[in-house]
């Protein structure tokens, strides 16, 4: 949509690079995409007016600004943060596609602490998608979990994700929480002893990517040159 929208502004065809892959269901509050034209046709600040203009109110674009050549959304993204909200018990039907509901209740405490095991360098290859397992370390800066009256809402903050990672950490610390599972689901996972990935995978409805973080002062003074 993206692509259409500013290949009509620009009258040539712009091809955008995205900064997060999104899975069906999963939404955004931020989002990075950047694209190349050789065509100065529209500033960024009216550019930002015009496709608000053109886009379904379901988009809106939030900033426009010019970067260096090189600059990519995905692969300059300093820092990601994900926020999952869970709906203890159903209580606003508005909600119902942007939350999750799951049928257990859990100890809010433990689904803290054992979400903790998470942070630092990690190999995630078993909490991922089967087609990226490749030993590649990653890390998560910090994992925080917060109570807002029915709703748990649980962030976690890294530089780059595998495919339904997010997810997976979520669902099983979920599945732990709720005594369904033991702390080794996760612990035996990150320290290699075992090699199968974990089946507690959350649904796509409550994850949103919230904030993702890039480096402009860089990519200005390159601009620049």
């Amino acid at each position: 949509m993206l692509e259409e929208k500013l290949t009509s502004i620009f009258d040539e065809n712009i091809k955008v690079k995205i900064g997060s892959r999104l899975d069906k269901g999963v939404s955004a509050l931020d989002f990075g995409v950047n694209f190349k034209t050789s065509i100065e046709k529209v500033k960024p600040n009216k550019l930002q007016y015009v496709l608000n203009r053109l886009l379904p109110n379901f988009i809106r674009i939030k900033e426009c600004r010019e970067v260096a050549d090189d600059f990519n959304a995905r692969y300059d993204a300093i820092s990601k943060t994900y926020l999952y909200v869970i709906e203890r018990k159903v209580e606003n039907p508005l909600l119902i596609e942007v939350c999750w509901h799951p049928i257990f209740d859990f100890d809010i405490e433990t689904f803290r602490n054992v979400s903790k095991l998470y942070v630092g360098n990690h190999c995630f290859d078993f909490f991922g998608s089967e087609e990226e397992k490749d030993g590649k370390i990653l890390s998560i800066e910090d994992v925080w979990v917060e109570e807002k009256g029915n709703y748990v809402l649980w962030r976690v903050k890294g530089r780059s994700f595998l495919r339904y990672q997010v997810r997976f950490m979520v669902g099983t610390a979920y599945e732990i929480a709720a005594g369904r599972t033991s702390i080794a689901e996760i612990t035996s996972r990150l320290d290699g002893t075992n090699k199968t990935t974990v089946h507690h995978k959350a649904p796509a409805s409550g994850l949103i990517l919230e904030k993702v973080e890039y480096d402009f002062e860089r990519s200005e003074n390159l601009a620049k040159e």
